[in-house]
């Protein structure tokens, strides 16, 4: 079974960022993801069913909600220099 998560409630100013992420239609949909993630389980949602609605992993969820409880927003952010680098940047 897996290990249960608790989402930090969010502070009035992290909340009003992450309904502007969930409204934008410019930001990377990985980002888009984490933010209605964060807003709908603060809202009482249950993880399962946002992550599948979604379509996101529920193991990669309970990452993200560390990553928020832990850093706020800035944990929501990919992280960079992760993987492997283009092969267009490899050879500038």
């Amino acid at each position: 079974m897996p290990k249960s998560v608790h989402l930090r409630w969010p502070s009035a100013q992290e909340r009003k960022e992450l309904e502007r992420w969930g409204r934008s239609r410019s930001i990377p949909v990985g980002l888009w993801k984490r933010a209605i993630l964060i807003l709908d389980i603060s809202r009482g949602r249950k993880l399962p069913e946002v992550a599948r609605e979604i379509k996101l992993d529920a193991v990669n969820a309970r990452k993200w909600i560390h990553r928020f409880n832990e850093q706020g927003l800035p944990g929501l952010k990919e992280r960079e220099g992760r993987g492997r680098p283009s092969l267009y940047e490899t050879f500038l």
